[in-house]
C-alpha cells in the first residue's frame, strides 16, 4: 500500500504546481486585458 500513498503524494504536489501555473496565466491574461483597455 505504500506505493499508493506515494502516487497520491506525487499527484497532490503536481496538482498544486498546476494550480500555481494556471493562477499565473490567469493573472497574465487579466493584466493584458486591462493594459489593452487603457491604450
Amino acid at each position: 500500500m505504500d506505493w499508493v500513498l506515494e502516487v497520491i503524494t506525487q499527484f497532490l504536489s503536481n496538482s498544486l504546481l498546476v494550480v500555481e501555473v494556471l493562477r499565473w496565466f490567469s493573472f497574465q491574461a487579466v493584466d493584458n486585458s486591462l493594459f489593452s483597455q487603457y491604450n
